[in-house]
């Protein structure tokens, strides 16, 4: 899966959907809108939790 771009749906800083890809990288992306890159990356599966070990809030 490192080979593919994963395509985000809008900008993580201003919600824009006017995404396109940057550079060489997979996963580098810049918004038109703010004019700002970021990286989108997969970092790995988290295996679940047992339900009894998760913290419980106070009621």
């Amino acid at each position: 899966m490192s080979g593919e771009r994963q395509v985000p749906f809008y900008c993580p800083y201003c919600g824009e959907e006017s995404l396109r890809p940057s550079g060489a990288e997979a996963g580098d992306w810049e918004c038109l809108a703010c004019a700002r890159g970021f990286q989108l990356r997969f970092t790995a599966v988290i295996r679940p939790r047992p339900a009894d070990s998760h913290p419980r809030i106070p009621a």
